[in-house]
């Protein structure tokens, strides 16, 4: 716990730089101090970009709480099948093996830097607010407390238990708030949600001049935490919690909110030199990150030797997440099979574009989805009492890819839990509604077939030096 605690003071000292790209150093010469920072708006602007920056590290967004890691909780790739890989082993849920841990630490670790760097900006923007305007300290502050909330609630489902009576009261992991020495107790799950939807509450309010439902995805502000992402934020909270008719009120509200964020176009996704395969008009939050595609070859390139590669192990995977539906749009353009390398399909999402120089033609490039608009209507299908709506929010989302409308809701559930499969791939999204739903039988690319979770596999150990100085 000590190399932890010492790493979040690490990442405040980051704070004290004169740009958020000097965030990442720690060069005495180029500190400043922190009234001198915050002494003009360009100081809280350099912050709270910095921490978007921090939150692109490969051990959280940029790859491991997105692409890699929490997939291969879910089975979503297939990867060698030596027992000593680390990817295959996390595929197995050993976290007991010594590789398996000091990969997993380091997530905890940066998060809970992040959340420090938030904490410190927090304080600055009330020690230092007349140097401000009130409409950016409104803004920014409800940018920050939206991500503590955010980082905090990724935390407690990835090393927390699935939420349920019977594990509302166990202890989970700390909360921060302010900036302290001090290690933070385990609080439960009741106690976390609680402070999330404190932060989270807060964050729609400060938001609400943002302009993001008036919008949408134009002008980049889904690359900052925004009021419809707040939203989509705080229903995920409540349904994880259980709440079904709060989490249905706050999604529907999101739904009208969101509807500038308009739908891809398939010309968008078809597109040969310059495909949109994140779709990003629909990303209610993102993270611009200049690393993205040195990423995508470490974990996906189709020449890289199968131990590393992340694919799609059979064509027969794939055919059966997506149920032969080649017109679905997540299909045909995110899986292909390459002109040399791997002889099974590869992901192709988070894959360059042929004009790299056109940025008014490419804003996709280099963008890592977090929320997305169709997660709103998976939570409204998911927690509407009525049948017929519920079928008819899922319907919007297939007819939007590309597939037809389901005619019933017969099984309506199992329903949902397809279009999870198909949507979040290489967003880290899926392993989430699995824990939450308990769901023990998962479909494996390593066989194509369906394989048994155990119940030591819904949730990650904490670090072991969390415990040290306990």
């Amino acid at each position: 716990m000590k190399k932890i605690i010492l790493a979040i003071m690490l990442g405040v000292v980051a704070l004290s730089f004169s740009s958020c790209k000097k965030w990442l150093q720690v060069d005495p010469e180029d500190r400043f101090t922190e009234q001198q920072i915050f002494s003009a708006p360009t100081g809280f602007e350099d912050a709270i970009n910095g921490i978007y920056l921090q939150m692109n590290n490969s051990n959280m967004y940029g790859q491991k709480l997105t692409m890699s890691t929490v997939e291969m909780l879910a089975n979503r790739f297939y990867t060698s099948s030596s027992s000593s890989n680390t990817l295959t082993r996390l595929s197995k849920w050993e976290y007991g093996e010594s590789t398996v841990k000091s990969h997993i630490t380091p997530i905890w670790m940066r998060t809970y830097v992040a959340i420090g760097n938030i904490n410190h900006l927090l304080y600055a923007l009330d020690k230092y607010k007349g140097n401000i305007s009130e409409q950016r300290w409104n803004t920014i502050r409800g940018e920050a407390l939206g991500l503590r909330a955010f980082l905090h609630f990724d935390l407690l489902r990835l090393f927390g238990p699935a939420y349920n009576i019977s594990t509302a009261e166990e202890p989970t992991i700390p909360y921060y708030t302010s900036l302290s020495p001090n290690i933070g107790d385990f609080l439960s799950s009741n106690q976390i949600i609680d402070k999330l939807l404190v932060d989270i509450n807060e964050s729609i309010t400060r938001l609400e001049a943002d302009n993001s439902t008036e919008n949408g995805s134009g002008g980049n502000r889904n690359l900052k935490f925004n009021e419809v992402a707040a939203l989509a934020l705080k229903a995920r909270i409540l349904q994880w919690k259980g709440d079904n008719p709060g989490a249905y009120d706050v999604a529907t509200l999101g739904i009208s909110k969101a509807e500038n964020f308009s739908w891809v176009a398939q010309t968008k996704v078809s597109d040969v030199e310059n495909p949109d395969r994140i779709f990003l008009s629909e990303v209610l939050f993102g993270l611009y990150n200049s690393a993205l595609y040195d990423t995508y070859n470490k974990v996906y390139y189709y020449e890289l030797d199968s131990d590393n590669l992340l694919g799609s192990g059979s064509t027969t995977y794939l055919e059966s997440i997506f149920e032969g539906n080649t017109t679905d749009y997540r299909y045909t353009y995110s899986w292909k099979v390459p002109p040399m390398g791997q002889t099974n399909p590869t992901f192709f999402k988070y894959a360059d574009i042929v004009q790299k120089n056109r940025p008014d033609l490419n804003p996709q490039r280099f963008v890592i989805p977090l929320m997305r608009k169709s997660e709103l209507y998976y939570i409204a299908a998911e927690c509407a009492d009525d049948d017929d709506e519920a079928l008819g929010y899922l319907n919007q989302v297939r007819n939007r890819r590309g597939i037809s409308s389901l005619a019933t809701a017969t099984n309506l559930s199992n329903e949902i839990m397809k279009e999870y499969r198909k949507e979040f791939f290489g967003e880290g999204q899926l392993w989430y509604y699995y824990k939450r739903h308990q769901i023990t039988q998962i479909i494996s690319p390593a066989a194509s077939t369906l394989v048994t979770v155990p119940n030591v596999a819904w949730q990650v150990p904490v670090p072991d030096d969390e415990f040290s100085a306990r």
